[in-house]
């Protein structure tokens, strides 16, 4: 990593600041005031020369647009166009990814080079990203985000490769891996013009992304003028000589932070969301109801997955909604949980419909709403916790088992942070959904049904 020549080549194309870049012992470099920085004050000015957009990207290495063009001309089968599809906001992550890559690997002499040399390596990540290490977090709610994340650039990697031109052929699936870690970890969303709404709004900005991020003591925010980027301190907040210029990422869980950023905020606020599989609730799928339930909710376009967010409970609400399960997720096991009194039917143009008590039910709204007026409600309620008691026990002894292997890596102390948030969040909803089916194993409904069992 050169910091001289990349600090030499930020003044020559005209960044002004009043930070240097030196070493933090807590996350690699940082930006640090060099002298003392008013409140309301330019810190740093980027212009907009500077910013890595995926339009600046196709329109300056002949060679590269080249070839990123031949492939969108491939995978959307037209020529018409093409540039606009290029550049449009779905190809953004694409074009610059391959950008990095281009840049990194293949022609280290293009003008973004001194800032695509002070950028983590490959090796870097292998070490300090989930994506590199994804048994870091085996057992969590993020494995199997992680796991579909891998899945889709592998996916997406195979489909650029096909084409085999020119340096593609030589790209390998670790170099997508890195820029896709380098993207996400770094791309700032600046905002598209009113008159380019369809245009990129996403760019990599050389100097900024050596600003950390703090959640309690940010003392810079950024802001755009004209075209480019000036980091401010805030009113009322005057920076010392050598103190750390810090933004705010804003509120992000450490489920987010983990995935992007590779870190963890102790303590953090912002809950991360437990998510739960669901196709596990209908297995196996040829017995029962299961293969058309499963049909019936494609068709409804719900995410196969339930969703639970930790937060302050209400008394006035549904106790599984009290635990933090998201409405579509209750919704959706009061599906898993019917037995009695459903069909489905297939009609002509192969959609479902799904019928209870012989009245035709097009969402999850009207489902619930159905439900509820059913004499056997407690009965279908207690259904719900005992199933998903039995899948949140089996995570929460599995994450149990894995916190306690001995490992003292950088990034497996920061997944553990996330480990144990997510096994208090699992103790305390097992503990909660015990004493909601304690009280329903009591309820007369219940008793009732069970006897006549």
């Amino acid at each position: 990593m050169n910091i001289s020549k990349f600090i030499d080549w930020s003044k020559e194309n005209g960044i002004n600041s009043t930070a240097s870049i030196d070493q933090t012992p807590y996350a690699g470099y940082g930006l640090f005031a060099s002298k003392d920085i008013p409140e309301s004050t330019v810190a740093v000015s980027i212009p907009q020369n500077l910013l890595l957009t995926s339009r600046k990207a196709l329109q300056q290495l002949p060679r590269f647009s080249k070839l990123i063009l031949s492939y969108l001309s491939h995978k959307y089968d037209t020529t018409k166009d093409i540039q606009s599809i290029a550049e449009s906001v779905d190809n953004e992550r694409l074009v610059l990814c391959l950008f990095l890559i281009y840049c990194k690997f293949f022609d280290t002499t293009t003008y973004w080079a001194p800032y695509i040399d002070i950028l983590p390596t490959v090796n870097f990540f292998q070490e300090n990203h989930v994506l590199f290490k994804p048994e870091y977090i085996a057992g969590t709610s993020l494995e199997n985000s992680v796991k579909s994340k891998i899945n889709s650039l592998q996916r997406e990697f195979e489909s650029i490769a096909s084409i085999r031109e020119d340096w593609i052929c030589d790209m390998q699936f670790e170099m997508y891996l890195w820029a896709d870690c380098i993207f996400w970890s770094r791309v700032v969303g600046i905002g598209g013009d009113e008159q380019e709404k369809e245009a990129s709004d996403k760019a990599l900005i050389p100097f900024f992304d050596f600003a950390n991020h703090s959640s309690e003591n940010p003392n810079i925010r950024w802001q755009l003028n004209n075209g480019g980027i000036d980091l401010i301190t805030y009113p009322n907040v005057t920076i010392n000589a050598t103190d750390e210029l810090l933004l705010s990422y804003g509120s992000k869980p450490n489920q987010e932070l983990l995935f992007l950023h590779g870190f963890c905020i102790e303590n953090n606020t912002e809950p991360s969301r437990f998510m739960l599989p669901l196709l596990p609730f209908f297995s196996p799928l040829e017995q029962g109801y299961n293969l058309p339930k499963v049909q019936w909710l494609k068709q409804l376009s719900i995410k196969p997955n339930l969703t639970l967010v930790p937060r302050q409970s209400n008394s006035k609400e549904d106790p599984l909604a009290q635990c933090g399960w998201t409405d579509e997720s209750i919704r959706v096991m009061y599906l898993v949980s019917l037995e009695e009194d459903i069909e489905f039917i297939m009609d002509d143009d192969d959609s479902i419909t799904f019928q209870l008590l012989g009245k035709n039910i097009p969402s999850l709204i009207e489902l619930e709403a159905a439900v509820k007026d059913m004499n056997i409600f407690p009965v279908i309620q207690l259904r719900a916790v005992m199933l998903l008691l039995d899948a949140l026990e089996y995570y929460l002894q599995l994450n149990t088992n894995l916190a306690q292997e001995n490992n003292e890596t950088g990034l497996w102390k920061q997944a553990n942070i996330y480990r144990s948030e997510e096994r208090v969040t699992l103790e305390t909803t097992v503990q909660s959904l015990s004493t909601f089916r304690d009280e329903l194993m009591q309820h007369p409904v219940v008793l009732s049904y069970l006897e006549s069992a």
